[in-house]
C-alpha cells in the first residue's frame, strides 16, 4: 500500500486537478449538458458502431508499464451522477454499482474521501495499480466525471455529457457514447508542467493515443487541442482539428515548446 505520505501527496494533488477540471477553474471548461431522451430523430445502433469502428482502440500498455509506480495502490476518482456502473481493471476485475451498493469487488477498491460541490459528490477509490481501468454504463449518461490517478505526474480526467464507456489508461483514453459533448485532459511529467485538454462533441468513440513523446487524437467530428500552463492555468497553444483530421502532439516533454499540428485520417 502507499506509504502514508505519498498517499496524502497523491490525494491532494489529484484533488486539486479534480476540482480544477469538474469546477471550471481553467478557461474554457467544459460542463456537462443535458442529453434529452426520446425527442428527435436519433442515430441508429448500427450507425453508432460503424462510426465507432472507425476509430482505434487503444495501444498495448506494456510499452509504458514502467511507468507504472511501485507501490500497490492507486486512485480512481468518480463524480456520482449516476450510481449504477461498473468499473473494471486491465485484468478483468471488476466492481460493479448498483443503486449506490457495491454489490461486486473483485478489484477490492476502498472508499476514500467525498468531495462535494452543490448537489454532486465525488469519491475517491482506492484500488490495485491496473495499466487501465474502464467505467461503464447500461447507457450513455447525462453527466459524467471521472478521474484516474497512477501518480503524481501520470493522471487523466474524463468530463461530460452522453459518455457510456471510458477507459483511462497509460497508452491514452479512449470514450464511447452518443452524442458526447466531452473534455479530457491528461497530464505526464514535463518541464512546464503542461496539461494537453481535448474538447469536442460526436457519436460512437474517440481515442487520445500517446506516442513516444506526444499524443494522436482520432475523432469523427473535429476537435480542440490545447496545451495548458499547469502552475498559470492559462493556455499556451491550441490546435483546431477539423473532422477528417487527426490532431498529432509531439515532443509533450519539451512543455509549451511542443508542436501540434494535423494530419489526413488515411
Amino acid at each position: 500500500m502507499f506509504k502514508k505520505v505519498k498517499r496524502v501527496q497523491l490525494s491532494m494533488i489529484l484533488w486539486i486537478m479534480a476540482a480544477l477540471l469538474l469546477t471550471g477553474c481553467a478557461a474554457g471548461t467544459l460542463l456537462p449538458q443535458v442529453v434529452a431522451e426520446g425527442t428527435g430523430d436519433s442515430t441508429t445502433l448500427s450507425e453508432l458502431e460503424g462510426q465507432e469502428a472507425t476509430i482505434p482502440e487503444l495501444a498495448d500498455p506494456i510499452g509504458y508499464s514502467s511507468e507504472l509506480p511501485e507501490a500497490e495502490a492507486m486512485q480512481v476518482m468518480i463524480t456520482q451522477y449516476n450510481m449504477n456502473y461498473t468499473l473494471k481493471s486491465a485484468e478483468g476485475a471488476r466492481m460493479v454499482m448498483k443503486g449506490g451498493e457495491i454489490e461486486e469487488n473483485e478489484i477490492e477498491a476502498v472508499s476514500g474521501f467525498i468531495t462535494a460541490d452543490g448537489t454532486e459528490s465525488t469519491t475517491t477509490y482506492e484500488v490495485a495499480v491496473s495499466p487501465s481501468y474502464t467505467l461503464a454504463y447500461e447507457k450513455p449518461q447525462e453527466a459524467c466525471g471521472v478521474a484516474f490517478g497512477w501518480s503524481e505526474d501520470l493522471f487523466a480526467f474524463v468530463n461530460g455529457s452522453g459518455i457510456e464507456t471510458v477507459e483511462g489508461s497509460i497508452s491514452g483514453v479512449r470514450l464511447t457514447g452518443e452524442a458526447m459533448e466531452y473534455e479530457i485532459r491528461y497530464y505526464l511529467g514535463n518541464e512546464d508542467h503542461v496539461i494537453l485538454i481535448v474538447k469536442g462533441t460526436g457519436d460512437g468513440a474517440v481515442c487520445l493515443m500517446r506516442t513516444e513523446d506526444g499524443f494522436r487524437f482520432y475523432c469523427a467530428n473535429g476537435a480542440t487541442l490545447t496545451l495548458q500552463q499547469n502552475a498559470e492555468l492559462k493556455a499556451v497553444q491550441t490546435l483546431e482539428v477539423p473532422a477528417g483530421q487527426i490532431g498529432v502532439v509531439e515532443r509533450f516533454s519539451e512543455g509549451c515548446n511542443a508542436v501540434l499540428r494535423t494530419e489526413p485520417d488515411r
